[in-house]
């Protein structure tokens, strides 16, 4: 990650968090400079909640797994959000 005010440092691509009610999965990806991976399979991940950059679900069996599995191999592919745009690639 890279903030506007130099600092930087590195995350996880792809994480994952589980609570009572729900299991969270963050996926650090952008398709464009404004738009992240998880909002572009937004209507591919029925049974979930999709935020910009999380699909919120209370039991995996409700996700599609297809769509989940290409947005996790889609993730694999793209460069970190902090690099979209720049040329260090």
């Amino acid at each position: 990650y890279r903030y506007k005010s130099g600092r930087s440092g590195e995350g996880a691509r792809i994480s994952i968090g589980a609570n009572a009610r729900q299991i969270s999965l963050h996926v650090a990806a952008l398709v464009g400079p404004d738009e992240y991976l998880v909002e572009s399979f937004a209507d591919r991940l029925a049974g979930g909640r999709a935020g910009r950059s999380c699909v919120r679900f209370s039991k995996l069996a409700a996700l599609d797994l297809e769509a989940l599995r290409d947005l996790l191999a889609a993730a694999a592919e793209l460069p970190p959000p902090g690099l979209v745009g720049t040329t260090e690639l």
